[in-house]
């Protein structure tokens, strides 16, 4: 025997409500992402501040030196967020930008993003310029 849809007998109606909610909820686990808006907001804040290297970063011919001056710049993704530090004394479309850090959901507890978790692999590089 074929295995067909037509073959089930439903009362009128509730396949079809049955596979809207599954479909609404597919579309509502799929579009979720792992840090909210208002966090992104929060996250561009860090842009603002000057930091200094605490340690000498060098990525491919790209290096931040220990102790120099940068600002940030951090880039938010579906599953991801990535900061890279340039130097404070050039201009921002100028300078070279190095990538400092890359977190993915699973960085944080329960694929969620967490400030505290943030700022403390943050600060292991880079310290807050006062």
């Amino acid at each position: 025997m074929i295995f067909r849809a037509d073959n089930l007998h439903f009362p009128r109606g509730i396949m079809r409500r049955e596979l809207s909610g599954a479909l609404i909820a597919l579309m509502l686990t799929s579009c979720a992402t792992f840090i909210e808006e208002k966090e992104i907001d929060q996250l561009k804040k860090y842009e603002e501040k000057l930091y200094v290297v605490k340690d000498d970063v060098t990525v491919g011919k790209y290096s931040l030196q220990q102790g120099q001056q940068i600002k940030l710049l951090i880039k938010v993704g579906d599953s991801s967020i990535r900061v890279y530090g340039y130097s404070a004394e050039k201009g921002f479309l100028k300078a070279d930008r190095v990538l400092i850090l890359y977190l993915f959901d699973d960085s944080f507890k329960n694929s969620r993003y967490d400030r505290m978790i943030f700022e403390k692999k943050l600060y292991a590089l880079v310290a807050p310029k006062d």
